[in-house]
């Protein structure tokens, strides 16, 4: 019994001068500090230190992805684009990447470009498809603008806004934030990113909130009428696009 105890204070105090000063032959010969338990000791602590995020969580890794591309395209000196434009194709990917995370299989969800609604006149930036079924529509603006049509001051937007606030289903952006409307009401809050889209790169981050969010967009259904009365709030049919 005095053997065993001696043994494993021994290893303990083995594994305690790893963690401080760790051999490079340790590192390099993929020992313990490198694959094995004290490097899952070190990692689960700097999870735990950095509000549990780490490039190891999907959601944290699929936003790190999402301001790289957007930084590159947004700082670029040689060629300049719209603002606007220079969203879609990052957008494009982080849509997937959150469809992924919601464990929507690859292709379930669809981001079909400038969609024209012939009903409101108008034409958002897309129609969004999730196991074939048309669910919503998404509209993008320039990064600043925010995600609260509410507060848009250009004549264009508003407008716009009057037309698209019908919809059942409505998620506006401008790469820096995301909202949620039905209708015409808020759904929850606005979610924001920390750090801009345009600087950011790699560093930027966003809450849980953002996955919920895009839960709620992609899974909504129409809730059947039950009575005439009940046709008439909320929820109404997607309309279809020309």
């Amino acid at each position: 019994m005095r053997r065993d105890v001696i043994a494993c204070i021994v290893q303990v105090r083995g594994w305690a001068a790893t963690l401080s000063n760790p051999s490079a032959e340790t590192a390099s010969a993929g020992g313990w500090y490198s694959n094995g338990p004290l490097r899952s000791f070190r990692e689960t602590t700097i999870i735990e230190a950095d509000s549990h995020r780490t490039m190891a969580d999907p959601l944290a890794a699929a936003v790190s992805r999402f301001g790289v591309s957007l930084k590159a395209k947004l700082s670029g000196k040689a060629a300049i684009g719209a603002p606007e434009d220079q969203l879609r194709a990052p957008l494009e990917t982080l849509i997937a990447d959150l469809a992924a995370i919601l464990l929507f299989k690859a292709g379930d969800v669809v981001a079909i470009g400038e969609t024209t609604l012939s009903s409101l006149k108008t034409r958002p930036d897309y129609a969004v498809r999730a196991r074939n079924a048309l669910v919503g529509f998404i509209e993008v603006k320039a990064p600043g603008k925010g995600a609260d049509p509410r507060r848009f001051k250009d004549e264009h937007d508003r407008d716009q806004w009057a037309k698209l606030r019908s919809l059942p289903n409505l998620l506006y952006t401008d790469g820096n934030a995301f909202s949620l409307w039905r209708d015409g009401a808020l759904q929850g809050g606005i979610v924001r990113l920390s750090g801009d889209v345009e600087t950011a790169g790699a560093a930027l981050a966003a809450p849980d909130a953002l996955t919920r969010l895009f839960g709620d967009f992609l899974r909504w259904e129409p809730i059947p009428p039950t009575n005439a009365r009940a046709r008439r709030p909320q929820r109404r049919p997607v309309p279809p696009f020309a």
